[in-house]
């Protein structure tokens, strides 16, 4: 499924994609207006006058109430539109600002990929771990930033799966540190995949606790093996006591077994 989160990479192309469908409207408005005045005011002044003077002057006239008519409905319609894209793109840059200073405040990493997987935004306090900065790795590729050439790589396999529409997971260990990452495909307004995000979370210290509880969870368990072995072995030598003690004509000492 594609998301319609808003990127350093692909605002523009929202808003641009914005400007045009408004200047479509504003054309189409603008040649049917035109067409419908040119049309209806030629035949009303042809059904009042009849003198050729007349109507030369009343042209001229006409023509101009039309440039007027049309420039102030243009500039109503072009500061609509300019309102319209700057809320949009303020809202928009607000949006991504929040999610940014998130996802730098929990310690994660924000990337975008393009077609050619190549890098087109980093960001987050993650690229601290691995020594980098806010798009110190733009225009690279991923497979010049890992050093492979294997599609069957995860990270690049997965990033491939994305580029088919796919929400994809995948965990990594990279530098040192383990990674939860997420990649969600990024659509166009046509529908069309242009790029995929991912986000990657250090999990590297959840990962130790979890370890460390399994590897407490052993111990407990051979703990648990050892005293259960030790039971069966008193039990073995109370059996072999009252053996004796029935070869000896005596009575047995343990009855619980």
């Amino acid at each position: 499924m594609g998301t319609n989160y808003v990127n350093e990479g692909n605002l523009n192309n929202l808003v641009y994609s914005k400007l045009r469908k408004n200047v479509y409207f504003i054309v189409i408005v603008y040649t049917i207006i035109g067409g419908l005045w040119i049309y209806f005011s030629d035949e009303l002044v042809e059904s009042l006058y009849a003198d050729v003077q007349t109507i030369t002057e009343i042209q001229t006239f006409k023509g101009w109430i039309y440039v007027l008519i049309t420039a102030i409905l243009l500039f109503f319609m072009i500061n609509r539109l300019y309102n319209q894209l700057k809320n949009y793109y303020e809202q928009a840059l607000k949006n991504h600002t929040s999610l940014k200073l998130i996802f730098d405040h929990v310690g994660s990493i924000i990337w975008t990929v393009d077609k050619e997987l190549r890098f087109t935004s980093s960001y987050g306090s993650g690229l601290k771990k691995l020594n980098l900065k806010m798009n110190e790795i733009v225009g690279k590729t991923l497979y010049e930033y890992f050093g492979v050439e294997n599609d069957e790589f995860l990270p690049i396999a997965s990033h491939l799966k994305a580029f088919k529409g796919s929400s994809v997971f995948f965990e990594i260990e990279w530098q040192g540190n383990i990674y939860h990452c997420h990649l969600e495909p990024l659509k166009e307004p046509n529908g069309e995949i242009s790029s995929v995000i991912g986000v990657g979370v250090d999990i590297t210290e959840r990962k130790i606790i979890e370890d460390k509880l399994k590897n407490q969870l052993n111990e407990l368990l051979q703990w648990k093996n050892v005293i259960l072995n030790r039971e069966e072995k008193i039990m073995e030598l109370k059996k072999e006591v009252n053996t004796l003690l029935i070869e000896q004509g005596k009575p047995i000492k343990y009855s619980n077994v």
